[in-house]
Formats: structure tokens, sequence, C-alpha cells
């Protein structure tokens, strides 16, 4: 493989992105929080969730989104739906408990620290169909859907894509979940998903790489926050270095991670270069970072 080309996608491209409808409850304290008293702060109540954020900025960027996974039934899930499916979001959910809720607490430099409820977020192999994942060409998924109350679901959701002669992307997700199932089973996972991609950052990539060379069964996406994004091959071969420009300000970094997968995944769907689909992350990450919340605003 040429080291600028991802891996091509069946056509058309439908990017398909696989999780939970979260609502988000953002705080940004005026002041540092002082234990049994009160702290006037910012509050945002704001569509939220890992795989929601994908492909709602997959869809702002142009791309062919189908969103497959859990929604509440209840009527924040419903309005969280609809949100989805107002910037063209195709959603195929199984609809059931109560909607997922996380709690976002800023901090002043920008930087978020997260409590979550996503005690509802089952799903069994039979919630999974093949007309949720038909005609799919690249599933992204969080590695934390393969613990076990979404695992059957998260496997099967691979296996009919892959039926299907689909690609896989996968995010590692958050170095405390390396921690927590420990880094040989984490790479043991990887290993049998085989994704086309995996995304990961600094924190991720030395808790899975320590002392060796980064290395996955498909491409390695590393980023660095401010600093270059670096592309490594299959063999552990470093492949491309991508600067990232300049923030001026950050005012919330919920959601760049998810923008920046949303964004790449966008541009491989639209048959670009590797380095032109990480450079379309940067770009929308960069936008996230700038205003509250884990999406961009749609343009008006």
């Amino acid at each position: 493989m040429p080291d600028t080309t991802l891996p091509l996608l069946p056509s058309p491209p439908t990017v398909g992105v696989m999780g939970c409808v979260v609502q988000d409850v953002v705080v940004k304290p005026s002041q540092p929080l002082v234990p049994d008293g009160s702290t006037l702060s910012q509050i945002l109540f704001a569509p939220g969730g890992f795989g929601p954020n994908v492909a709602w900025t997959a869809a702002l960027e142009g791309a062919s989104v189908r969103f497959v996974g859990h929604a509440g039934d209840d009527a924040i899930g419903s309005a969280l739906v609809e949100d989805l499916q107002s910037v063209g979001v195709e959603v195929a959910v199984t609809r059931k408990g109560t909607t997922a809720t996380v709690i976002v607490l800023v901090g002043g430099d920008g930087h978020r620290t997260m409590a979550y409820d996503t005690s509802s977020f089952r799903l069994s192999a039979e919630d999974v169909t093949e007309e949720q994942l038909s005609g799919i060409s690249v599933l992204h998924l969080y590695e934390n859907m393969f613990e076990d109350i979404t695992a059957a679901g998260a496997w099967r959701a691979v296996e009919l894509v892959r039926a299907g002669g689909g690609r896989v992307s996968l995010d590692a997700g958050n170095v405390f979940r390396i921690q927590q199932v420990g880094r040989n089973a984490f790479l043991e996972l990887v290993d049998k998903l085989a994704p086309e991609v995996l995304f990961a950052n600094e924190d991720e990539a030395g808790a899975l790489w320590p002392s060796g060379p980064v290395r996955a069964p498909g491409l390695v996406v590393l980023k660095h926050g401010p600093q270059p994004t670096v592309v490594y091959a299959p063999d552990g071969r470093q492949l491309l270095e991508v600067d990232v420009a300049p923030v001026s300000q950050v005012v919330d970094t919920t959601g760049a991670g998810d923008a920046m997968a949303g964004g790449f995944l966008a541009a491989w769907a639209k048959g670009l270069s590797l380095r032109e689909a990480v450079e379309a992350g940067h770009r929308v990450a960069r936008r996230v970072v700038g205003e509250y919340g884990a999406r961009l605003r749609p343009a008006r």
C-alpha cells in the first residue's frame, strides 16, 4: 500500500458509527469548586456521546452517515435522535431504557473531566440487524463497546460489515480503559478485530506500546494534542507526520477526538489521501475546541 493511500472503501461509501446517544451536561465553574459550598458556573445541556459526535461531524463534512446502536426510549432520547437526523445522519438504533447522561466538568484551561451513567446501554446480538448494517463501507467503534454488556452487539456489527466487504475503524477510547482490561488483553482484542485504522492519543500509545514500536494490524493514527499527529504502518514504520495548526483559544476540549475521527472518516469516504484525511480531522477538531460542547454548530 502506498504511504499516502487509505484502503479503498466499497461504493457507494457510507460511514457507519456505532455507540450510544447521550445527553451531556457541560459545567464550567467561574472559580475552583469549594467543598460544601456553591459556585457560579456556566451550564450547558448539549447532545453528546462518542459515537453520535463522530457521526455528527462526518455528516457535516458531507459524508453519507448511519448511526447504529442505542438510544433511550424516552422524550430526551427522541429529541437527541431528531437532532442527529437534522444534519442528515440516518439513525438505526435500538430504543430502550433511559437516556445515558454525562456530566462534563470543564476547567479554566479548557480541559475536562467526566462523570457518566450509561447503565442503560446494552446491546445483544439480537439488537443488531443486517438491515441496520447493510451497505456500510466503514464502521467506526470504540474499544469499550467490546466489554460484556455490549460486546455481543459490537461483534455482530463487525461480522455483518466484514461480510459486506466493509472496513473497520477503532478508537482506543481512553488510557484508563487500557489500564482496566490490561495491555495484553487490549492488544489481543485489537489483533482479533484487525481494524484498518486505529486512533489513539499519546497516553494510550504509552500504555499500549511502552517500550517498542507502534504496531497494530492496520494504520495507527497517533494524536499528540497540539503537537503533530503521526501515522504508523502495520509494521511500525512512520508514514506521515502532520502538523496541527495553532488554536487561538481553547474553550472546551470535549469532543476533540470525536471530531478528529469524524473529519478523517468523511475524507476517507471521499477518497482523499491519508494526509488529507488527517488534515480534515485537524480542521474540525480545531474548531470544536473553540466552543462549548462536543459538536460543531451546523452552518445556517
